[in-house]
């Protein structure tokens, strides 16, 4: 039996150290869908994950839901900010209201006018912002005033005015307080 030993050791050892030695999957994740104000936004750009990760520059996530007045120029707006401060490209995608209270269970298109939701994109310098041609949802899962909470998804595409080449933004989603 002492002759076995070593050799039941080593294969013990072995097997255990295999076990560990897993690959980490280092590629980020989408945050889940939730609706507690959780400060979470994540999409898939061209394919790509996208979460904001923040610094001493700033935030990550950044949210503004305010109303200004029923006079001209007045009505709700929402500005919500998913940025990467840290990583090179660094990426902005934005998502934006214009004199439009937003409610739970609706979806609204997006469109670059007065009165609708927009979406955008900036990657360092290259600017992709909607355009007449370009389509897009934002739908609202949770809207609670009492609380400053509003969760949703979103999807867009969006086109550099320079070049015209398009980007595609796809299950996006967010978990804010504003």
């Amino acid at each position: 039996m002492k002759s076995h030993l070593p050799l039941i050791l080593l294969f013990l050892s072995c097997t255990l150290l295999s076990s560990r030695c897993k690959k980490q999957n280092n590629e980020p994740q989408l945050p889940p869908e939730t609706t507690t104000g959780a400060m979470t936004f994540g999409c898939k750009v061209n394919g790509k994950v996208f979460v904001p990760k923040g610094s001493i520059d700033g935030p990550g996530i950044t949210a503004q839901y305010i109303f200004l007045g029923s006079g001209p120029g007045g009505g709700w707006f929402l500005n919500l900010n998913g940025a990467n401060r840290i990583d090179e490209p660094r990426v902005t995608i934005g998502i934006e209201t214009d004199s439009l209270f937003v409610s739970a269970g609706n979806t609204y298109s997006l469109k670059s006018i007065k009165g609708f939701a927009s979406a955008r994109l900036l990657s360092d310098i290259i600017s992709y912002r909607m355009t007449v041609n370009d389509t897009g949802e934002l739908t609202i899962t949770k809207h609670d005033t009492n609380q400053r909470i509003l969760s949703g998804r979103f999807w867009f595409t969006a086109t550099n005015v320079y070049d015209q080449t398009k980007i595609s933004v796809i299950e996006g989603r967010f978990d804010v307080r504003y």
